[in-house]
């Protein structure tokens, strides 16, 4: 690669030095001419030079660079993956959370309905502690009725007994 335009830039010099020694000869001015077209070759001998050096430089720049982008081309393709699997997994953990929340909503809906199915029940046990308790009183009231009638007198007739049941205050069912 690098010894084609080498070979063109010289072939070139070639050229241009066939043209000057051309243009010399029909316009010989003498020796200083020659000087001056040899001096001016051999600069152009020297910037051919140059240029190839310079040449082969950009060529290995160029090569080390191809190398670097190679290189990070691989590292971009590495953490895309890197990336990808980063956002799957990121996928995943929402979709977690998402369910997780659906149980906590449905939870909380559980717990409030029964809160509010122990505060009934509390209302519920409230009130037949409160009957219990009127049912206990009607019984150690009749008890102490029955065993004031109860004595070595004769037993209570009918009328007395429905008497007795009729006065009493009617219980909460």
């Amino acid at each position: 690669m690098a010894t084609f335009p080498f070979l063109l830039k010289i072939t070139g010099a070639t050229v241009l030095t066939g043209a000057i020694t051309l243009g010399a000869l029909t316009t010989w001015n003498g020796k200083d001419t020659v000087d001056h077209a040899i001096s001016t070759i051999q600069e152009q001998a020297s910037d051919l030079g140059l240029y190839e050096m310079n040449e082969t430089r950009l060529v290995n720049k160029i090569n080390e660079l191809k190398i670097l982008r190679d290189n990070l081309k691989g590292e971009v393709s590495a953490l895309t993956a890197a990336g990808l699997e980063d956002d799957q997994t990121i996928a995943s953990l929402q979709g977690n959370i998402e369910d997780l929340n659906g149980q906590i909503d449905t939870l909380e809906t559980e717990v409030a309905t029964a809160n509010t199915n122990g505060e009934t029940l509390a209302k519920r046990i409230d009130d037949l502690e409160a009957q219990l308790t009127a049912a206990n009183a009607d019984i150690e009231r009749l008890q102490s009725e029955l065993e004031a009638n109860t004595s070595t007198d004769a037993p209570l007739t009918e009328a007395e007994m429905t008497t007795i049941l009729e006065t009493q205050p009617e219980t909460v069912q």
